[in-house]
């Protein structure tokens, strides 16, 4: 609740600059607590952290380097709120409408499919928006995205909510990947930060993290 306001403050005295970092320190942070969390082996009664699941690994990356475009650096290309809401807006239907349409088909003999085939429309999308800073560029590509992000996640998170009824222990592994991705991220985020100009760093992190959708989709593939 808090959390707005520190930012406000941090902007205003600091800049932006620190307050990607503290950010950023924070997130690195907050992955600590998840390598004190045990699991229970069914099998022999041993306890351990939760494994590392590459394919979750990799939406966390995925997810933190699309947050950090959608929420920063479309609003400064845009220079507007309302122009930001209209374009979120309407990849929210075009996504709704799409998970809609491939619920319909997404069974598990399709699923290997749907995940290939939303992982190849998707990865290119994410280094295109990197040079794009025109509403109707931006509008075109945002709702195309979510349209193919929609193909990707339905059977990938679909496979998920199986694996959680199957064993508890793949909650576990999907927070462990998505916090320890973000954290990675925000680690190049301030790599980055000292390496190329501002106005370059999110550029460079949608180029270096384009691929993350089809290893998302790849090793989902391969453990099923």
């Amino acid at each position: 609740m808090m959390s707005p306001l520190i930012a406000a403050l941090i902007i205003l005295h600091l800049g932006y600059g620190s307050l990607f970092i503290v950010a950023s320190a924070g997130l690195m942070l907050s992955v600590g607590p998840l390598f004190l969390v045990s699991r229970e082996n069914k099998e022999d009664g041993e306890i351990g952290m939760p494994c590392l699941s590459p394919k979750y690994f990799f939406e966390g990356l995925r997810n933190e380097s699309l947050d950090v475009y959608r929420i920063i650096y479309m609003f400064i290309a845009l220079g507007s709120i309302t122009a930001f809401g209209e374009i979120v807006a309407a990849s929210a239907v075009a996504g709704s409408v799409i998970v809609l349409t491939v619920s319909r088909i997404n069974k598990k003999g399709t699923q290997p499919l749907l995940l290939s085939i939303g992982s190849i429309l998707h990865a290119p999308t994410m280094v295109i928006k990197g040079f794009l800073s025109d509403f109707a560029s931006l509008l075109g590509i945002m709702v195309f995205a979510s349209a193919a992000n929609s193909i990707l996640i339905s059977p990938f998170l679909t496979r998920f909510y199986n694996g959680v009824r199957k064993s508890g222990d793949e909650l576990a592994e999907r927070e462990f990947g998505l916090w320890l991705g973000r954290a990675v991220c925000g680690m190049l985020f301030l790599l980055l930060l000292m390496l190329v100009p501002p106005e370059q760093i999110y550029i460079w992190l949608l180029v270096l993290l384009a691929l993350t959708p089809i290893l998302m989709a790849y090793f989902a593939n391969r453990k099923n």
